[in-house]
């Protein structure tokens, strides 16, 4: 797949989540298995995708203070934690779970496969500098731009008030590589 497939694919991702978000919504869990893939209509070789699977999503007139539930793998140090959160916290936790399927999508893999002991590097907070070098290796020999990078750091930092949720916008406004 072509580095501007991967990107459309984030794209269309990243577009899904704002628009969720603009609607007082929060996925809840953000993960490769509830996104679907279909063809892009009018286009040859070229795919759209969606999100799906909705089961664990929260409403912010709900005024819950957790997410009911979630992938371990997938979510945020502080959801893990069973932390009260703010419909705001958990804007950013679907922030941090698109980053590791962005972080998969770039590198044609799931993310957990490259590390030992991921929920050790995520509640200590090394999963951000070892995804940015897993990037950078993966990059080293092509000519890809460095806005996947960015979107990565911007949106696996372990403080969810550290951590941007304009990540998506950053992502939807960003002229294609």
């Amino acid at each position: 797949m072509t580095f501007q497939s991967r990107l459309e694919f984030c794209r269309d991702i990243a577009e899904g989540l704002y628009a969720l978000h603009l609607c007082g919504v929060v996925h809840g869990d953000v993960k490769p298995e509830n996104i679907l893939v279909f063809p892009r209509e009018g286009k040859r070789d070229a795919f759209m995708v969606k999100l799906t699977d909705f089961g664990h999503s929260v409403l912010e007139q709900d005024g819950l203070d957790a997410l009911p539930a979630f992938t371990p793998l997938w979510c945020a140090p502080e959801a893990t934690q069973r932390a009260s959160m703010t419909f705001q916290d958990m804007v950013a936790t679907d922030c941090y779970s698109y980053g590791f399927v962005v972080l998969s999508i770039l590198i044609g893999r799931a993310f957990h496969i490259a590390f030992d002991d991921v929920e050790g590097i995520k509640s200590n907070g090394s999963i951000l500098e070892r995804a940015v070098a897993l990037v950078e290796r993966e990059d080293r020999e092509s000519n890809d731009s460095d806005l996947e990078l960015d979107v990565v750091e911007l949106l696996l930092r372990m403080s969810s008030r550290n951590r941007i949720r304009d990540a998506l916008q950053l992502l939807l406004t960003s002229p294609p590589a």
